[in-house]
């Protein structure tokens, strides 16, 4: 009785067996019996007569046995859910029975994903989008957002060209939304572009990406926000960047953020969208977008959006999207819009009612802009640089290390930025984040940075107050298991111990002293030449002979590391490791325990380096001016080496100088003592 099969009364196991080839024509024969289980006359004379209950009955359980059949032959997957479905499709489309027709489609969406797939073919097989009756694409139009629940039912509908199709009939429905029926299409046409569009590798063209904008400059139309956040996901494809800058989007994306009725969700989407449209690096058929001349204003309608009374989601969203705009190597902006920009994210950090997620984009973007010589002036001169410090002692680790790079990177742009720094409390509220969040890799590198560069200025007030303050978080860094950070943080102490104000005040305040003696002993020969050198300055004050430092590295223990440190055969070491011995001997109280050490200073005076035998002649010469120690350099032969030794240096002045003039004198007599010991 089904149109397209054979008529033939039997049972229903009768029906199953005859078709369970699962040959094509048997499928179709199958799916348009069982998807119409009406009762039809086979012929006028049947017609006429009418049917009785039996006959009736009899094909009722001829159609629920086809159906039984399709059942098996799908569960041995012997047919797909889209062969035996679509004539049941096309049956009930040409026959004007839409109702039947969604209803199979919507059966099919019920099922596994495979049968969702299908469904989503059989709407662009069946041209369902574009049947001629509007009722029947908007009925086709919602089976289909519904079915688009997954990633891999999305991509088979971008696949189908469901995405144009959509897009045309949302065209359609924009220029006609003075009737009830276009204008509830429009938006969920835009539903289900924005659920096309969610995915990566989504290319569009030029004209369709322009019916995408002429949708968002439909006054009143409904569904913009899903538009634009469409547009959002399309211009995370590279490709599409181009079109989408030649199509205006820069345009349309300044005015949604510049009208005041549109929804806070449709200007996050069209914040995002310039923050994609601004990593484009231009063509030979579009340039940048910094170059339209809506770019401006459609960064300064960001930085409204990211402190103006909208919902935290889209206000975050504009402050991510401000970020990744500063981020750009070739950013443009004018000098008001990029004092507005960092304005807004300088007042979101330092407002407490701020939601945590909103500071930390805010910090970033920050971050990004201090490291923007262009923006190096706005920043530096704004209120950021004090708003950062108080976000010092936030708990996010990510957080704290962000605002340590922006005062990072205002510090490495000049001395004068780094000195304002150090006055306005930049060491102190970098201690305190170093302190909080000792553990962290991002913070520790952070600090090192900064540290290594108010260290590394001219200014003495920059040196002296890291050195108050910072003194033991720069030990903390040599201590880590990492080599570099631990060369890293030793050459920052050795820039501090150049300073004469320092050298009092580290030992006086954290006897610093006593700690780098044990660093002595590492095999690193540049630690142990830093570390070497470090002492030799700490060592020499202005009043070395009455104790201070001199006596302190002596009664640290440092003798005897600095004593196989000058036989080393590394230069630098060798070098330093005697002059921090001299330095020693600069005190007189160190004399006496210092009598072991005499053996390595007469062979350093044999065998030594030029540097090193300078320094190892002043030692001897200052030991010599004690009479105990002098005695024993005479059993030792100190003369003979001394002179030995500037007969075969003649050429270097200074070093016979302290031979003849000092070292043999005080071996003679108690003579001058050399105190001052100069750096190499």
């Amino acid at each position: 009785p089904c149109r397209g099969v054979t008529p033939f009364r039997v049972s229903s196991s009768a029906a199953v067996t005859v078709h369970m080839t699962g040959s094509p024509a048997s499928v179709r024969k199958l799916s348009s019996a069982a998807s119409f289980p009406h009762v039809q006359p086979q012929n006028e004379e049947e017609a006429g007569k009418g049917h009785s209950w039996h006959a009736q009955a009899g094909w009722a359980v001829g159609c629920a046995g086809l159906v039984a059949g399709l059942g098996q032959l799908l569960s041995e997957e012997k047919v797909s859910a889209e062969e035996a479905s679509s004539p049941a499709v096309e049956f009930a489309v040409t026959n004007n029975d839409t109702p039947q027709a969604i209803k199979t489609i919507e059966r099919l969406a019920g099922g596994q994903a495979q049968d969702a797939v299908a469904a989503i073919k059989l709407v662009a097989s069946k041209g369902l989008l574009t049947n001629p009756d509007l009722s029947v694409r908007k009925e086709a139009l919602a089976a289909l957002v519904a079915l688009l629940d997954s990633e891999d039912k999305r991509e088979a509908a971008w696949k189908a060209g469901l995405f144009k199709a959509v897009l045309t009939l949302a065209s359609e429905a924009s220029k006609s939304l003075s009737t009830a029926e276009h204008a509830a299409i429009l938006p969920v046409a835009s539903a289900a572009l924005v659920k096309m569009a969610d995915g990566k590798g989504k290319s569009v063209g030029g004209s369709e990406l322009t019916s995408m904008l002429n949708l968002l400059n439909v006054p009143g139309a409904p569904g913009k926000p899903d538009v634009i956040e469409a547009l959002k996901l399309i211009s995370e494809e590279a490709s599409t960047l181009s079109s989408l800058i030649k199509a205006g989007a820069c345009k349309t994306c300044s005015e949604l953020l510049a009208d005041s009725s549109a929804p806070s969700s449709a200007k996050a989407s069209a914040a995002s969208l310039l923050a994609n449209l601004n990593k484009f690096e231009g063509s030979w058929s579009a340039s940048v977008v910094s170059k339209m001349p809506e770019w401006n204003a459609a960064v300064k309608g960001i930085a409204f959006l990211t402190v103006a009374p909208h919902p935290e989601e889209a206000r975050q969203a504009a402050a991510k999207s401000l970020a990744t705009i500063l981020s750009s190597p070739t950013l443009s902006l004018q000098e008001e819009v990029a004092q507005a920009a960092v304005s807004a994210l300088s007042l979101l950090i330092s407002d407490q009612d701020t939601p945590t997620p909103l500071k930390s984009e805010a910090l970033v973007g920050l971050r990004w802009a201090s490291g923007n010589r262009g923006l190096l002036m706005v920043v530096s001169e704004s209120p950021t640089p004090e708003r950062v410090m108080a976000m010092m002692g936030e708990e996010s680790e990510t957080d704290v290390a962000n605002a340590m790079g922006v005062l990072a990177n205002l510090a490495q742009q000049s001395g004068e930025i780094a000195e304002r720094l150090c006055v306005a409390g930049g060491v102190q509220a970098v201690v305190k984040g170093a302190l909080l969040h000792r553990a962290s890799l991002p913070v520790r590198e952070t600090v090192a940075t900064i540290m290594e560069t108010l260290v590394a200025t001219a200014s003495d007030d920059c040196k002296m107050r890291v050195s108050h303050y910072a003194t033991p978080v720069v030990l903390a860094l040599a201590r880590t298991q990492d080599e570099a950070m631990q060369v890293r943080a030793l050459e920052m102490m050795r820039k501090l111990c150049m300073n004469n104000f320092n050298k009092f005040t580290m030992q006086k305040n954290f006897e610093v002293i006593q700690d780098l003696v044990p660093f002595l002993i590492r095999k690193h020969p540049t630690q142990q030449a830093i570390v070497a050198e470090c002492l030799a300055h700490l060592a020499s004050t202005d009043n070395a002979y009455y104790g201070e430092n001199a006596r302190a590295v002596g009664e640290a223990r440092a003798m005897k590391p600095l004593m196989d440190l000058a036989r080393s055969r590394d230069q630098r070491v060798h070098r330093n490791a005697t002059w921090a011995l001299a330095c020693m001997t600069a005190c007189e109280r160190n004399h006496v325990p210092m009598r072991a050490a005499i053996d390595t200073l007469l062979q350093v005076v044999e065998r030594g380096s030029p540097a090193a035998q300078r320094y190892a002649v002043m030692a001897l010469s200052n030991m010599a001016a004690t009479p105990r120690t002098r005695e024993l350099l005479k059993e030792k032969q100190a003369e003979a080496i001394l002179r030995k030794c500037a007969q075969a240096n003649g050429n270097d002045r200074m070093l016979t100088e302290l031979v003849n003039r000092t070292a043999l004198l005080n071996l003679k007599r108690n003579g001058t003592q050399v105190f001052n010991i100069p750096p190499p």
